[in-house]
């Protein structure tokens, strides 16, 4: 085989590589696209009215705003995520310190296994231990809803992010005499705090993002903004999918307006990490 034959299979694999590379961005390409097409406008003519406003009426002439679905998401997705990443950051240790142990064996077992679970069963069993028992859909029931289904998400990042953390450096702290919680404090999250800050990230873009853990347990509020943690309330996504399958206009509008507002809310904190969480040099 001549040398002008491999560089033309050589191209001729480059370019194949590049050609599936473009196929497989053109979904997501598509996506931000047509969400930004039909999203920008009422952002536009709303301006931060949008994000303060209250929900329209069928046969409102003005479109209104999101307030109660923005605030119930950052409320409901904060306590999901923290509940989640305190858990997580005890089992991930656990598993990391004792990972040949039978519980540290079920552990994971029990992660993967509410990996699995549909997030809508999730809804559904919140509804019938924690709705029906404070008697309406609340706050609480869906933070509840969202930590259930999260955790698996924060328990797989940190615990990826702890066990990247060379062996040679738990030891010498451990040598040291340093305790296992100094350990997780000056070693693990000191060395892997990029990936840590990662994971914590995913888990609250996985909980903005959920819709129908919330199906049974948020509520669907929109004549107030804020009205207590045992109240029903409202979220972004749940909004979004009411609001699609409605024939009302108005409420598309403010279905596109509110996904825009949803991708930016996801991209930015994605953009910050990469930008301001520098890897501890090894």
């Amino acid at each position: 085989m001549g040398r002008s034959t491999r560089k033309a299979i050589n191209l001729l694999v480059i370019a194949v590589i590049v050609a599936l590379g473009v196929l497989g961005l053109l979904p997501l390409i598509w996506l931000l696209y047509s969400t930004a097409v039909n999203g920008l406008p009422p952002l536009l003519e709303k301006g931060l009215s949008f994000i303060t406003d209250l929900p329209p009426t069928p046969m409102s002439t003005d479109i209104g705003g999101i307030a109660p679905a923005l605030v119930g998401t950052l409320i409901s997705s904060s306590i999901a995520t923290l509940l989640a990443v305190v858990s997580a950051v005890i089992s991930s240790l656990f598993t990391r310190e004792y990972m040949y142990s039978r519980i540290s064996g079920f552990i994971e077992a029990v992660v993967r296994s509410f990996n699995g679970i549909p997030t809508i069963i999730v809804s559904m069993y919140v509804y019938t231990t924690v709705v029906l028992w404070m008697g309406e859909p609340n706050v609480v029931a869906a933070s509840i809803a969202l930590l259930i289904a999260v955790l698996p998400t924060a328990h797989y990042y940190l615990s990826s992010a702890l066990r990247s953390v060379e062996e040679r450096y738990r030891e010498a702290a451990l040598s040291l005499g340093f305790r296992r919680i100094h350990v997780l404090r000056y070693v693990y999250l000191g060395v892997a705090r990029r990936q840590v800050a990662s994971g914590i990230l995913m888990t609250f873009i996985r909980a903005v993002g959920e819709t129908a853990p919330l199906l049974f347990t948020m509520g669907f509020l929109t004549n107030s903004v804020f009205q207590g943690l045992n109240r029903p309330g409202n979220a972004i996504s749940l909004l979004i999918f009411i609001y699609a399958l409605s024939p009302y206009t108005n409420y598309h509008t403010v279905a596109w307006g509110a996904a825009l507002l949803l991708l930016i809310l996801v991209l930015i904190p994605v953009l910050l990490i990469e930008v301001l969480v520098k890897e501890a040099r090894k």
